[in-house]
């Protein structure tokens, strides 16, 4: 559930919280809006890229993915809006994901297949799922080059 954020100005520099109050001088800060927590934010991480949100794996797959995703416009990359009564909603225009993707369908299924050939873990993501069965890679020997990936492979239906 996305959590309201102030914006304290404290100690010469400006730090965004969870609280009305600085935890550091007690003064009021000035209410920011709405935004995802931590967890939230993880969750919407994996549902739009569909990997993990941490680990070593991340710096290379912001590199790749992020800029096929423009930020929304109405909600500003936060993906919920702060209504005037005080309450938050899920953005419509980018349907809570907080950006659009700017590139065609085809090209990041194509960034999907280069991540996937390269033999990073790659989670359902295109209409047809599969998912290694065993460790091809550990079985093959040390500088031989993988053989076609769809041997190893079980068919796991749709997403969702």
């Amino acid at each position: 559930m996305p959590q309201p954020f102030w914006s304290h100005a404290c100690a010469g520099r400006e730090v965004l919280a969870d609280s009305p109050e600085c935890h550091a001088c007690g003064s009021r800060g000035t209410f920011e809006g709405w935004r995802l927590g931590t967890w939230e934010a993880m969750r919407l991480y994996y549902h739009v890229f569909g990997l993990n949100p941490i680990g070593p794996h991340r710096p290379l797959a912001d590199q790749v993915f992020a800029p096929m995703r423009d930020p929304c416009i109405r909600c500003g990359g936060r993906a919920v809006l702060s209504l005037a009564s005080g309450a938050w909603s899920r953005c419509p225009a980018c349907e809570g994901t907080g950006g659009i993707w700017n590139r065609p369908f085809h090209e990041v299924d194509a960034a999907w297949g280069a991540w996937w050939l390269s033999g990073r873990k790659r989670p359902c993501r295109a209409s047809i799922c599969v998912r290694p069965l065993g460790s091809a890679r550990a079985a093959a020997a040390p500088g031989t080059p993988l053989k076609a990936r769809s041997r190893g492979t079980e068919y796991r239906g749709p997403p969702g």
